[in-house]
């Protein structure tokens, strides 16, 4: 006989495929941010208390809850992980608030090239490339590479960049 909380994580595994993956790809997509020198979509998918089962957010002081809304939590995590892998998508706490789940998809690496509005230059795996576009066009045609070309503002933002044509 199958233990409860693998029946249970099969059962939340169904309802959570049925979720809009798509779309949640689609928002992440639109919305790339610079984590380190690596470019990632991210989107919010709902709180703690609004996703998991019990509704609770665990800390060494609580005491509400039981065994039962452990396994339940667990299990459902255990589905949510896999179907957010499955779509090539990753798991994310809030920042500020750590009930806040977001998923995440990697959009670019340490690979592609960043141009930066506050130094006016374009730089690779840490090294200035180039100052123009016609530049770095050279210098993707020379080392016969054409990775991402990311757009980074003087506050932090990140755009996929748009040459001049």
């Amino acid at each position: 006989m199958k233990k409860l909380r693998d029946k249970l994580r099969e059962r939340y595994k169904k309802q959570i495929e049925q979720w809009d993956w798509k779309a949640a790809k689609a928002e992440c997509d639109s919305n790339p941010q610079l984590m380190e020198e690596t470019v990632v979509g991210m989107t919010w998918i709902g709180s703690q208390m609004g996703l998991f089962p019990s509704g609770k957010y665990y800390t060494c002081w609580t005491t509400n809850q039981s065994k039962q809304d452990v396994i339940r939590d667990q299990a459902f995590v255990e589905a949510l992980t896999e179907v957010v892998e499955e779509n090539d998508l990753f798991l994310q706490r809030g920042e500020g608030d750590p009930t806040d789940i977001y998923v995440g998809l990697l959009l670019g690496s340490d690979e592609d090239i960043f141009y930066q509005d506050d130094n006016g230059y374009f730089w690779h795996s840490g090294e200035k490339i180039a100052e123009t576009e016609e530049e770095v066009k050279a210098w993707m045609e020379e080392e016969r590479y054409w990775p991402n070309v990311w757009f980074v503002s003087d506050h932090g933002n990140v755009s996929r960049y748009q040459f001049d044509e």
